[in-house]
């Protein structure tokens, strides 16, 4: 999501009082000088700081649905095209240029960034990952900073932890359910 192509997003979803190190990588003290703000969801400003009208369906999701439709179906132009329309709606400059799609993995890539663009913040990433990660041959990524102490820096959707465990009283209580692999 980059401001300068017009997509209106980024001003959208990031509170103008965040503080932005355009250096973070660098700087040591990145925690206390990078510090985003999410404002997708403000609330209203009559007087209701609170409340929002969180969409359930709109039609964004629902191009996005008709873009799976159509990889499923091989029609990569058909797709490029719903995934098109969005970002012709989110760009306050004009319209932008079709995606064109190699193949079928690059138009699941484009989908899959595309979800996660337009329905930031709002718990679909995990979900998205899982079901289309491998289709798209992606897995889930992190910033370089926040893995900085971790053995593993990346996590494949096929990974077993995808999947969480079922918990030992259910598992105990009925003997006919096996737990989870890798649990």
């Amino acid at each position: 999501m980059n401001s300068s192509s017009g997509d209106i997003r980024r001003r959208a979803y990031v509170d103008p009082t965040s503080k932005v190190d355009a250096n973070y990588l660098t700087n040591p003290n990145y925690k206390l000088d990078d510090v985003l703000c999410i404002d997708k969801y403000p609330g209203k400003p009559s007087g209701a700081p609170l409340n929002n009208d969180l969409k359930v369906f709109r039609l964004s999701e629902m191009y996005l649905i008709k873009a799976e439709a159509r990889v499923v179906a091989n029609d990569l132009v058909g797709a490029a095209t719903q995934v098109k329309k969005i970002r012709d709606a989110r760009n306050y400059v004009g319209p932008v240029a079709l995606p064109v799609y190699g193949n079928n993995q690059a138009a699941w890539r484009d989908i899959l960034l595309e979800r996660r663009v337009e329905l930031a913040f709002e718990g679909h990433r995990y979900l998205d990952i899982k079901r289309l990660g491998t289709l798209a041959g992606v897995q889930v990524d992190r910033d370089v900073r926040d893995t900085e102490n971790m053995p593993e820096k990346t996590m494949a959707p096929s990974d077993y932890r995808f999947t969480l465990p079922i918990p030992f009283e259910e598992v105990n209580a009925n003997l006919s359910i096996q737990q989870n692999p890798g649990y």
